[in-house]
């Protein structure tokens, strides 16, 4: 789904969820370049995508709180509507320290490469508040299909 389609949708179904605008929080992530390149990252689908966002909250006066977007860096989001939490976990080469422990201080899962399948599985099940058992109804993921 792309932004200029899938965000009225979205605000459609939280204003008839009984969400109120001028009480939302909009926070926003992704857009990354997926080569790594972004000079050579011809279509730019990130961040022209975010481009469409701002004009879309803009002209129907939403105000973005607070934005982790573009970079190299890829970014999985996971909300639970019921508890309003936002789950955010980035995968990355980043090497700063300073830009990891600036997601960190946001409360952001960081994984950094490289890394096993079992470590990206744990962080997510851990940021998800997710047991084995309640992902497949019981006992272990181990062997009981397709990665994540």
């Amino acid at each position: 789904m792309f932004v200029d389609s899938g965000l009225p949708r979205l605000f459609h179904e939280c204003y008839k969820a009984g969400a109120v605008k001028q009480r939302l929080t909009v926070k926003v992530a992704g857009g990354a370049c997926v080569n790594g390149d972004s000079d050579n990252d011809y279509f730019q689908i990130g961040k022209r995508n975010f481009v469409v966002l701002r004009q879309l909250l803009w002209k129907n006066g939403v105000l973005i709180k607070a934005h982790d977007v573009g970079g190299s860096c890829s970014r999985t989001m996971s909300l639970d509507i019921a508890n309003r939490n936002l789950a955010i976990l980035v995968v990355s080469t980043e090497t700063s320290n300073i830009r990891i422990e600036k997601f960190r201080g946001q409360g952001v899962g960081f994984v950094h490469k490289p890394f096993t399948p079992e470590m990206l599985r744990t962080k997510i099940l851990e940021m998800t508040g997710v047991s084995d058992a309640e992902q497949t109804g019981s006992g272990s993921l181990q062997g009981s299909g397709p990665d994540f």
